[in-house]
């Protein structure tokens, strides 16, 4: 008898809370980057989108150096279904993995980047996709505007989809474990290195309030609009052999 290993995703009626962006002027600003970047870290997102032509950034605070999370993007340049993580004292230096089209099929998937050291890695829907000694050493912090669904000038590499459950910590690595525990929505991770929490609901260009208790809140630019949306966040894998 063959015994096979099957996963069971659930999603729950308990919705996340985020924005929903439309790729044409909307986005959320954070405000200066003072939060982020000066060591290790941790970036967490929920996500959707159906785009597969344009590169489309989640985050970014960038000027001659910082961070850089962008999808359908290797590197700097346009490739479908890649995820692209500029993390950088100085230059472009990132670490990127090529997902496919589960990257932009229209469903709701879990995206965590870590900074240690020089050490980049990406993790997609709770599976590691690509690690690389390929970060900038030093700082990654640039006092100048963070964005999501943005570039940093609020001009550029804006996002057609919605992010929900926006997470970043601050000096903290996250173990497999914990990659497991941030795409539930548990808040397992040492709470005084949460440097931001998404918390919004409905409306449009409201506050995007941060319940980290840092005051990171995004201020919501043209029309970005809250949503209460609900990916799947808990499983259930039953195998054998």
């Amino acid at each position: 008898m063959i015994m096979r290993t099957i996963t069971i995703w659930i999603v729950l009626t308990a919705a996340a809370l985020g924005v929903d962006l439309d790729g044409v002027n909307d986005y959320v600003s954070l405000g200066t980057n003072d939060f982020v970047g000066s060591g290790d870290y941790t970036l967490s997102f929920w996500y959707k989108t159906s785009e597969s032509t344009s590169q489309m950034v989640l985050l970014e605070s960038w000027s001659s150096g910082g961070i850089v999370v962008a999808v359908n993007r290797n590197g700097v340049t346009q490739t479908s279904g890649w995820i692209s993580f500029i993390g950088s004292s100085t230059s472009i230096d990132d670490v990127s993995a090529n997902i496919g089209s589960s990257l932009y099929d229209g469903n709701w998937h879990h995206i965590v980047v870590t900074r240690s050291g020089t050490t980049g890695e990406i993790w997609f829907d709770g599976a590691s996709q690509a690690s690389a000694a390929t970060l900038s050493s030093g700082s990654h912090l640039k006092s100048v505007a963070a964005n999501l669904g943005a570039n940093t000038s609020g001009t550029g590499l804006l996002l057609d989809g919605q992010i929900v459950d926006g997470r970043i910590y601050d000096g903290q690595i996250v173990s497999d474990a914990e990659i497991t525990s941030l795409m539930r929505g548990l808040n397992q991770l040492p709470a005084t290195t949460m440097q931001l929490l998404m918390n919004e609901s409905s409306g449009s260009d409201l506050t995007h309030l941060d319940i980290s208790g840092n005051g990171n809140d995004g201020t919501g630019t043209n029309g970005a609009a809250g949503i209460a949306d609900s990916p799947p966040t808990t499983w259930f894998s039953f195998g054998g052999n």
